[in-house]
């Protein structure tokens, strides 16, 4: 008698509707994607998980886009049932602090910003913009303590002495304000904002000369910047009114040089992106290194004629990561996010410099700030999330060895 072969046929547990409302999402038709899934029977198990997933991140792609759009009611909507549906792994909680604080609500806002800030990955920066909220919404002593609570993590950060010294300063309490500034140029004495601060406290206590030594050195960092020049400006006249004597440092106007062929090329290069996206594709450029030094020196000719263009900037970092300089490829790009904070390529490419130094923190910061530049896509998320088990290990190996009893060993290993 001959034996048949059972064969196993596997059970689709998937609800009905399930793959329709998911070929919609890989089409972009979000709105389908919400109304497919609200027919479908959400269950208790995996495949209920999945469709709140998909419907949480269509409500949460929508809200984003009607916050660009400036429709911040339709975006607090669907943001809200984004967080319900698919949870912390939205991260909306900023967003909706961005609605609360343009649509005049101080204390959503300052809200939203503590249960942020309370994640594991929260920084610098989410503390000050906590304290910020929570001093507009009128809760001065908690912004206070905030920023307190991070002095005790980073005692020597110059953005949180800065934000104490204007909190002081909204207060009218200048000896106070000036102290802290003080303590953020000392901490940064590349903090241009920290100087400029400064200056004005001074300027309010008739401290000519020091608004002037502080206007200078901010002036300094940033030649480029109106503002400071007007301020350094007047400061320089009430100084010489009352007798002092006054020698401002301007930035130098740069010599005419010769129309050679590299600068022929750097001014090529600054019109027709797409060349210079050509010269850096792996796949096409030559492999020798003395090609990286040419192109090195017509990088360093273009940002000669034009320092304020971001894509010089970055273009040229990547040079140096061609070239093993690591340190100038990242002060360079961050020249390029200086000049335009929102440029997620540049912010992508200093995340992955620091998740290449081993500093987690930072490149989960930068990952971040990409995303919330507008770069919502997939690999950046994977890498996030990748730095972010990253961290998770590492502070369960931290949290070990904290816990381990101490082991003697023998001399002779020791030795």
């Amino acid at each position: 008698m001959r034996s048949r072969k059972a064969s196993v046929v596997e059970k689709d547990t998937s609800p009905p509707g399930y793959d329709y409302a998911i070929s919609l999402y890989r089409q972009g038709r979000y709105e389908e994607v919400i109304e497919a899934l609200s027919q479908v029977v959400v269950r208790e198990d995996m495949s209920g998980d999945m469709v709140r997933f998909y419907r949480g991140m269509s409500h949460r792609t929508l809200g984003l886009t009607a916050m660009q759009d400036g429709d911040y009611r339709r975006a607090e909507r669907h943001l809200h049932s984004a967080a319900r549906d698919a949870g912390p792994s939205a991260d909306l909680g900023r967003h909706l602090a961005s609605i609360f604080a343009r649509t005049g609500r101080p204390i959503h806002c300052a809200e939203q910003l503590r249960i942020a800030s309370d994640a594991d990955d929260a920084n610098v920066e989410d503390l000050c913009r906590l304290a910020r909220a929570q001093f507009q919404a009128g809760q001065r002593s908690t912004a206070r303590l905030t920023l307190r609570r991070g002095l005790r993590e980073f005692p020597r950060n110059s953005t949180i002495h800065c934000q104490l010294g204007l909190f002081a300063a909204a207060q009218d309490d200048y000896r106070r304000a000036r102290r802290y500034l003080q303590r953020a140029v000392q901490f940064d004495c590349t903090n241009w904002r920290a100087w400029r601060y400064l200056g004005l406290v001074a300027l309010v206590g008739h401290e000519i000369p020091v608004a002037i030594r502080a206007f200078q050195r901010a002036f300094d960092l940033q030649p480029n910047n109106l503002e400071l020049a007007w301020r350094l400006s007047l400061a320089a006249q009430a100084g010489r009114q009352n007798g002092y004597g006054v020698v401002l440092h301007l930035p130098e106007t740069p010599m005419l040089e010769t129309d050679s062929p590299i600068r022929q090329l750097a001014s090529y290069m600054v019109r027709e992106k797409d060349y210079l996206k050509a010269c850096l594709n792996p796949l096409t450029a030559p492999k020798e290194r003395r090609y990286y030094h040419m192109l090195r020196d017509v990088l360093t000719t273009a940002l000669r004629m034009h320092p304020n263009y971001a894509d010089i900037h970055l273009a040229a970092g990547r040079v140096a990561l061609k070239l093993g300089d690591t340190a100038q490829a990242c002060e360079h790009a961050e020249g390029a996010v200086a000049i335009n904070p929102t440029y997620i390529d540049a912010l992508v490419f200093l995340a992955e410099r620091h998740a290449e130094a081993g500093d987690v923190e930072m490149g989960i910061a930068r990952y971040r700030e990409a995303i919330s530049a507008g770069g919502d896509w997939a690999d950046i998320h994977q890498s996030l999330s990748a730095l972010r088990r990253q961290q998770r290990q590492m502070r369960g190996v931290d949290q070990s060895e904290q816990d381990a009893p101490m082991k003697t060993q023998p001399l002779r290993e020791a030795a």
